[in-house]
């Protein structure tokens, strides 16, 4: 998980993504992810893996699984930091 005092910045967050694609090969740099790993939205919402799995098991963010994966679609995760910030808790 990226752990940082600051705000995770999109440049970082590619090279994060760009490291961790399947293939190994280089990943578009315009393109943001639909589906993140867990571990990349963990380092979106900066959060811990045990905090974003309580926000799944309260049903307060949608996944997804294909065979044993568990992704989180990006409009889920900007579905919930909305919410969020509605019910003033962000």
């Amino acid at each position: 998980m990226i752990t940082t005092s600051t705000p995770v910045s999109h440049t970082r967050l590619r090279a994060f993504w760009r490291r961790s694609t399947p293939t190994g090969g280089e990943a578009d740099d315009n393109v943001m992810p639909v589906l993140y790993t867990v571990k990349e939205a963990c380092a979106v919402l900066r959060v811990s893996n045990w905090k974003l799995y309580e926000l799944i098991r309260s049903r307060q963010l949608v996944t997804i699984r294909i065979g044993k994966r568990r992704l989180v679609p990006r409009d889920a995760v900007d579905t919930l930091i909305a919410h969020l910030r509605d019910e003033g808790t962000l």
